[in-house]
């Protein structure tokens, strides 16, 4: 997997995360910039890699950590702590003791997911290629303005890696009437081709940093809701038929057919479905019958789930975004750097607190020796207890 697919991993952007710890933008994304030299002297550049560096963990290891992170609070809670998007999720069906041809109450799947927000297929609608970014010198922020499409929502826009659906998060984004003002920091843009070089690159050289990017619409479809399916039938597998003809038989092919998502318990992973076909004209569905005489075996389904960010805002909540540090933190196998205040940071929370020892004790409750997160640092306790206020 090449470094800029591994952003995608997390749900939590990584510049948030560390944001959070406490950790020089510039040096965590492999830079230096005028005005951060004296910041964070105690050390040198992030590596992308561990083995690029001789001291101190790669933003990969900081990535593979939240990703277990989050989806350790998944587990628990049953939906993961931001948006996350989920394509063809096979779900098998329980058919009704008596199959109902003409019911007015539509017949329900549940996912593997609660929470969910919206159902249809994850699009990315280009709304400019190679756009060209404008640096500043001496200055942090990069703006970009763009032309979009009336009635375009500030969080559907998304800004992209050259040549990639991957996103560089997070972004500021408002809009007025059909013209988007997209504001970033200097420091996410170094260009992905120096991150395998282990070495520092100078920010204030633009040179180094991504010359153009591409911006989208990243929106969900509702044209690719649920995809109804038929398991072949036994007794046409093979085309043995009563007649004895194979005239026009397909060998052991099942059957699907589109449907469309009704809003039924959402919170807990329910949807309700009916077989329709989508207008492209009216951009609604529209009824179809059955093109099987069963009822469906497998239902599959595209959704986005998660918890849902902070009123007004794009991206994970807050408390969601330092629970999921914290845990990302326990959950790393060695020291992130050695400056103090990030030391200070990430020793606090990673303190092994089931111990006794002379100076001190603890003791820990029944519950927090039971955590299903695993671990007993003091970060794993404290997130163990705020999930614990969710499911209670």
């Amino acid at each position: 997997m090449l470094p800029i697919n591994e952003l995608a991993l997390t749900i939590l952007s990584l510049d948030t995360l560390r944001s959070i710890v406490g950790i020089d933008p510039y040096h965590f994304w492999g830079m230096t910039f005028q005005g951060h030299e004296d910041l964070q002297t105690c050390d040198k550049c992030f590596a992308h890699y561990r083995w690029l560096s001789s001291d101190k963990v790669g933003r990969h290891d900081v990535i593979n950590a939240c990703v277990e992170a989050e989806q350790a609070v998944a587990d628990i809670l049953g939906y993961y702590p931001g948006y996350k998007y989920s394509s063809y999720e096979e779900v098998r069906l329980i058919k009704p003791r008596q199959v109902v041809r003409y019911t007015p109450t539509p017949y329900t799947l549940q996912t593997d997911w609660r929470n969910i927000s919206q159902v249809g297929a994850l699009t990315y609608t280009s709304i400019q290629a190679a756009k060209a970014v404008v640096y500043v010198a001496d200055v942090d922020d990069v703006s970009i303005s763009q032309t979009v499409d009336a009635g375009t929502v500030p969080c559907e826009i998304v800004v992209c890696y050259p040549g990639t659906t991957i996103e560089i998060r997070p972004v500021d984004v408002s809009v007025s009437g059909v013209t988007a003002t997209i504001l970033l920091k200097r420091w996410l843009m170094n260009d992905p081709d120096n991150w395998e070089s282990g070495e520092c690159v100078d920010a204030s050289d633009s040179a180094n940093l991504l010359q153009t990017v591409d911006i989208y619409r990243k929106w969900y479809d509702p044209s690719s809701q649920i995809m109804m399916a038929w398991e072949p039938d036994v007794r046409r597998c093979g085309c043995f038929l009563n007649s004895g003809s194979t005239d026009g038989c397909v060998v052991c092919q099942g059957a699907t057919q589109s449907a469309c998502a009704i809003r039924n318990d959402f919170d807990l992973g329910f949807i309700a479905w009916q077989l329709a076909d989508w207008n492209a004209t009216t951009e609604e569905y529209d009824r179809s019958a059955s093109c099987h005489s069963r009822f469906p075996d497998l239902g599959y389904v595209n959704y986005l789930h998660g918890a849902p960010p902070d009123p007004g805002q794009c991206y994970m909540s807050k408390l969601w975004s330092r629970l999921v540090t914290i845990l990302t933190v326990c959950n790393m196998d060695t020291r992130m750097c050695s400056c103090s205040n990030i030391q200070g940071f990430t020793e606090y929370w990673r303190e092994e607190i089931s111990k006794s020892q002379e100076s001190h004790s603890y003791v820990l409750s029944q519950s927090a020796t039971e955590s299903p997160i695993g671990g007993h640092r003091r970060g794993h306790v404290h997130v163990w207890d705020a999930i614990r206020r969710k499911i209670e």
